[in-house]
């Protein structure tokens, strides 16, 4: 087989999703442990799965497969990558590697987009009215204006298109938007952790330690603070870069050159950012662009993953993979 399905996860959950109008993993970013569980199981009993660094070696000799083969990757660092996902993957004997945005865990802090949707959910606000709420109406279009916030399907439209435009800003002007959409929501700018729901903790390096520890985890950067590379330019860029690799070096020991683009869509990287990323020893960064990844049409900078939960025709890309399609 000449395509390789390299799988893309974020986290994975004992919760259901919140109700009613709480927006806690409304877009399935964290899959159910027994969905998980029953991937993991039904991969490693029908394919062949390889670590990042078997696909890179792989990859390189122009090696094809014989049976479907897979890789497992992880996104950002959620703290149930460890508690739920980790003891997984080590009862079925699969490797995977774990992406984390360095910044987050050395800080403790809740990612921004996730912070938006404990905004939206604590707002008592009942509307969206331009005159008052300049900045939000300024972030969705016109077609989005004047709804109420009574509805949850209302919040997870207004808060989309909010993620939408802020993660093409700079991380400046973004957290300008995001101190002046907390101001006019009327709630809180910044969450702690420890007084949020589980979901949104991220892995601290003792855990991630522990994770290093067994092999057939692999770490690898995603950036310090999951800004888009692709809006960095120059010394911003590089110390985007190089500092998470060092925050990997002094906490863990070693970087094993594996890195994932934040958001990782065509326009979230560019040529600088690779170039950057090969100067600090980066060997692959995978992007998050939808299918499988091909040798003939891809490299190693910018292979396809599947991403798990979040797109719904993941389902279609397993269901086909798994029958040898």
């Amino acid at each position: 087989m000449k395509k390789i399905l390299v799988l893309l996860y974020h986290g994975v959950t004992n919760f259901k999703a919140g109700e009613n109008n709480n927006l806690r993993n409304y877009n399935a970013k964290h899959l159910s442990k027994t969905i998980f569980e029953d991937q993991i199981e039904q991969i490693s009993k029908s394919c062949n799965v390889i670590s990042t660094d078997e696909l890179i070696k792989n990859w390189q000799a122009k090696i094809e497969y014989k049976k479907p083969t897979v890789v497992i990757t992880f996104d950002d660092g959620f703290q149930n990558n460890f508690s739920i996902a980790k003891p997984i993957l080590e009862k079925y004997k699969v490797p995977a590697t774990f992406y984390i945005s360095t910044g987050n865990i050395t800080n403790q802090k809740i990612f921004w987009v996730d912070t938006l949707e404990i905004m939206f959910t604590d707002t008592v606000i009942k509307e969206i009215v331009p005159k008052n709420m300049p900045f939000i109406s300024d972030l969705i279009s016109k077609d989005i204006q004047n709804l109420t916030l009574e509805s949850r399907d209302n919040k997870i439209k207004i808060l989309d298109k909010i993620k939408q435009k802020l993660k093409l800003c700079h991380p400046k002007k973004r957290n300008f938007f995001l101190e002046n959409v907390a101001k006019e929501l009327e709630v809180e700018k910044s969450y702690s952790i420890k007084d949020s729901h589980q979901d949104y903790s991220v892995l601290s390096w003792d855990e991630l330690k522990k994770i290093k520890s067994n092999s057939l985890f692999t770490i690898g950067g995603h950036s310090r603070w999951h800004n888009i590379l692709s809006k960095l330019k120059g010394q911003e860029l590089e110390e985007e870069i190089y500092g998470s690799i060092k925050d990997i070096e002094n906490n863990l020991g070693s970087f094993s050159g594996h890195y994932a683009y934040p958001e990782g869509q065509a326009e979230h990287f560019n040529l600088e950012t690779i170039k950057i990323l090969k100067k600090y020893g980066v060997k692959a960064c995978p992007s998050a662009m939808q299918g499988l990844a091909e040798k003939n049409t891809q490299n190693l900078f910018n292979f396809k993953r599947v991403m798990v939960g979040i797109d719904q025709t993941s389902n279609s890309y397993l269901k086909k993979y798994l029958n040898g399609i």
